[in-house]
């Protein structure tokens, strides 16, 4: 294990981390400020990539698709994005959105679920498709009935359908609210993968990072939806992982040098969490230093 100080990322303090194949994002704990990428192709030997103090607070920080996303208690709904280039990335956000008092974030289909603060109840659902464009689109309710307790700060979506839930003593638990009239029947796509397509002089340790547009089912990511071999040759063996809409393949052994790679994808394979699969074939390729 290797430690790194926080002085070589730029004074960030380390909260939220979100793993994409070999680059990890830092957001900050509550409160602070800052945003980082690291190379982690050699797990043992992080590099610090980019690294600044953001000129607001936040409360917290969420991965989605290649993009972080910020919000504060008395600042605007902010983004950046982080993957496009992790080396080289601007401190001033690709785009900002003012928005009520509000703490957590989920995201679904290009969607973001914000969750309000104590004492406004509900969500708001915020179309994310262009960050550097957020519109709102409409106010999900939550409870109202809790004599100013109303702390509905917690989103996840299943469909059609927003699981709010609090963290507020005296822990009121969680409500179904509906986000949308219509059944969800739109597909999952994959947005962003690392190392990216045609990359070349990869490590030898590399692992294989996926963001998709919607949260992905666990159960369905295994070795028939998700292949990652030598062109042509036998699927590598290793584990599978899934943060929300983030999945992630470690090879079980070392890749071999000078080796170009195909990870695919088919159609019909990887689902989101209410069984829309992926609408057509995907594939990457990436090849050993």
């Amino acid at each position: 294990m290797k430690r790194i100080p926080t002085s070589v990322f730029g004074g960030v303090n380390a909260g939220p981390l979100y793993a994409i194949g070999n680059i990890l994002a830092i957001v900050t704990p509550k409160e602070n400020s800052g945003i980082a990428t690291l190379d982690i192709s050699d797990p043992m030997n992080p590099i610090a990539l980019t690294a600044f103090k953001t000129t607001q607070t936040s409360y917290i920080g969420q991965f989605y698709k290649h993009f972080i996303f910020e919000v504060s208690s008395s600042g605007p709904l902010r983004a950046w994005d982080v993957l496009t280039d992790p080396a080289k990335f601007s401190q001033t956000p690709i785009g900002t959105l003012t928005t009520i008092h509000s703490e957590y974030m989920s995201f679904g289909d290009n969607m973001m679920f914000l969750g309000h603060a104590l004492p406004e109840p509900g969500a708001t659902k915020i179309d994310v498709t262009d960050p550097t464009k957020m519109v709102m689109k409409n106010r999900i309710c939550g409870r109202y009935d809790l004599n100013g307790l109303n702390d509905d700060q917690f989103t996840i979506a299943i469909g059609n359908l927003l699981v709010l839930s609090d963290d507020q003593a005296p822990y009121f638990g969680s409500v179904f609210a509906v986000h949308s009239t219509d059944p969800d029947k739109t597909p999952p796509v994959v947005d962003t993968i690392i190392p990216k397509d045609g990359a070349i002089g990869q490590s030898l340790k590399s692992r294989i990072g996926i963001s998709f547009t919607d949260n992905i089912e666990l159960a369905t990511v295994n070795a028939a939806s998700v292949i990652v071999r030598p062109v042509g040759g036998q699927p590598l063996a290793g584990n599978w992982g899934v943060e929300m809409g983030v999945m992630n393949f470690d090879p079980a052994e070392d890749l071999q040098p000078k080796t170009t790679y195909e990870v695919i994808l088919p159609k019909g394979g990887v689902a989101d969490f209410v069984g829309n699969t992926l609408a057509a074939d995907f594939k990457a390729t990436f090849t050993t230093k």
